[in-house]
């Protein structure tokens, strides 16, 4: 079941008008959140962090939300929780602008928010998390000017890697930053892992993902220290480990990319061990 908040209000549907500004020109913000169902209660995974950080995107295209305040934006999140029959969602706010109007020059433009959610029920039986991820290498590089912002102009390189030709026998494949240093995948952040400890891409292209930052957090909690480089691609094969992160997917492992087996899959594998410390952190309240 999907519930649908347009500027504080619930509504049926989520029709926008084609003259849509933020449709042609893609200046739109957003976010994406997972809810937990508990034994008793929910938990909905970082929230505030979610909400603060759709309003740093929105300042760093020098478009501040107005409309509403964090607190406000949090309360409307969790009323929707509340409201929902079921306690697993993903939860999408959005921030698109104005109706009717054209030109790339607008400072006219007022923000509508909406927020959706609809039911998640992540299979981590299926075959991408029991076998890894089959990865290829792109030759496409993300913009490093406005990686810290989930815009959705940002994702149009991924767009266009993921379904290149090339792509078409892999099911991810790793973009590189400006400098051409292995960066993230289309939608993830992406880890490594070498001799017990974790390396992951500096934050010149990637963005620095919620989900990241936890398993940073966790991996320090069980002893596990985290290494921040330059990875060129090249050097993907001096690690054993492998594995991509996100909100939607929490931890996928990588079997392998391009011609390179890793051993993520095995059972005392780095990468399960985080990922059993990342569940054990999901299906608790903060």
């Amino acid at each position: 079941m999907m519930l649908i908040i347009k500027n504080g209000e619930y509504v049926d549907n989520s029709d926008i008008s084609v003259i849509n500004f933020s449709l042609h020109y893609g200046v739109a913000i957003f976010e994406g959140i997972r809810s937990y169902q508990l034994d008793e209660g929910y938990h909905v995974v970082k929230l505030r962090e979610h909400i603060e950080r759709l309003f740093d995107s929105a300042k760093i295209i020098q478009r501040p939300i107005t409309r509403y305040s964090v607190d406000n934006m949090v309360n409307q999140v969790i009323d929707l929780v509340e409201k929902s029959e079921t306690k697993d969602l993903y939860i999408r706010p959005i921030v698109i602008y104005g109706d009717g109007i054209m030109g790339i020059r607008n400072l006219d433009q007022k923000e509508n928010i909406w927020i959706l959610s609809w039911d998640w029920d992540l299979d981590r039986d299926s075959k991408r998390y029991t076998e890894g991820l089959s990865v290829g290498l792109s030759n496409i590089k993300k913009c490093s000017q406005f990686s810290q912002a989930k815009i959705a102009a940002n994702y149009l390189p991924s767009f266009v890697a993921i379904n290149s030709s090339k792509s078409i026998n892999y099911d991810e494949v790793i973009l590189l930053d400006d400098e051409g240093y292995v960066c993230e995948t289309s939608a993830q952040n992406i880890f490594f892992v070498k001799d017990g400890e974790i390396y992951t891409p500096t934050l010149r292209g990637a963005l620095n993902g919620i989900t990241r930052k936890l398993i940073i957090s966790q991996a320090s909690s069980i002893g596990i220290k985290t290494h921040f480089c330059d990875i060129k691609p090249n050097e993907i094969d001096n690690f054993s480990e492998t594995f991509v992160s996100g909100t939607a997917c929490e931890i996928v492992p990588i079997h392998s990319i391009e011609n390179c087996v890793y051993k993520t899959l095995q059972i005392n594998s780095i990468t399960n061990r985080l990922s059993n410390s990342l569940l054990s952190y999901f299906y608790r309240k903060e």
